[in-house]
């Protein structure tokens, strides 16, 4: 099976579990509205300070459908994980689509 886990976070094909101290969180890929990453880079360190609001390098922002909060009573829009790019390479191609590379 192809999929990724990371210290906080498991990237299946088809979901993402993130791992907590409490709970597991389980995000379905359809659920996922877009994510948004950007490539850790000393000009992206210093441009991240400048830009507030803005995605911080080495950070996957999982942005979630509204449909979905108001069905689950789910109270987050947004899931951050940290992941270094070599790690950002071996995920599957699923999750590639997804993301807006900045």
């Amino acid at each position: 099976m192809d999929y990724l886990k990371l210290k906080k976070a498991i990237f299946y094909p088809d979901k993402i579990i993130i791992l907590s101290k409490k709970r597991k969180t389980v995000i379905n890929i359809s659920s996922i509205n877009h994510i948004d990453y950007v490539k850790p880079s000393l000009l992206n360190y210093m441009f991240a300070s400048v830009w507030f609001g803005g995605t911080f390098p080495g950070r996957l922002e999982i942005y979630l459908n509204n449909d979905l909060l108001t069905r689950q009573k789910c109270y987050t829009k947004l899931y951050l994980i940290r992941i270094k790019y070599k790690d950002y390479l071996k995920l599957p191609e699923i999750y590639k689509q997804k993301i807006n590379l900045i």
